[in-house]
């Protein structure tokens, strides 16, 4: 495939409430979708996203911070953000979901893939080996922590996706202890 056979949609906070950036169609989509995360600077991987899709991928270089409805910095993103992004590809008729992220956008596509199994493939540039925790610009206040750059607000389900927390699961008691060793 070549660019011309690629349409870009932009996809606003006005169309989806949660979602921004550009979707990537190829004329000739293989069922692949990739969810294309950036890192901390903030701005979309546009040439990743475009090399995915002339392989027949429909990639979303997806925006998860900084700009309006969206948080202002990596400081407790929610994880439900990119599972939009994956229920977006999954809407355009994608049968498998690859996550894409560079530096800070690897990391959230770590935390992703372990979390919602709808994801098939991760492929991390250059992720940090562990999660680290936000900014801190609340440490050494009182009564305040350092937040975590991303969180989980749902539990999972069995079936795969994020479901609302207090719904049984698999896996809500070990949610529920995890809680209580980090609170944050």
């Amino acid at each position: 495939m070549n660019d011309q056979d690629v349409s870009v949609e932009h996809i606003s906070d006005a169309q989806h409430p949660t979602l921004q950036g550009d979707l990537f169609v190829p004329s000739r989509p293989n069922g692949w979708g990739a969810l294309v995360l950036a890192g901390s600077s903030g701005r979309l991987d546009l040439h990743a996203a475009r090399l995915l899709a002339n392989g027949g991928a429909i990639a979303f270089a997806q925006r998860w911070f900084r700009e309006p409805g969206l948080p202002s910095e990596i400081r407790d993103v929610p994880l439900e953000l990119f599972m939009a992004g994956i229920d977006l590809l999954e809407s355009k008729g994608c049968s498998r979901i690859a996550l894409l992220g560079r530096s800070r956008g690897a990391e959230a596509a770590l935390l992703v893939a372990v979390n919602d199994r709808r994801a098939h493939a991760v492929f991390a540039i250059s992720p940090s080996s562990v999660a680290w925790a936000g900014s801190g610009l609340d440490a050494g206040r009182p009564g305040r922590s350092a937040a975590r750059r991303f969180r989980l607000c749902r539990t999972i389900s069995p079936s795969g996706g994020a479901a609302p927390r207090g719904r049984s699961s698999a896996v809500s008691g070990l949610v529920r202890r995890s809680l209580r060793n980090d609170p944050g």
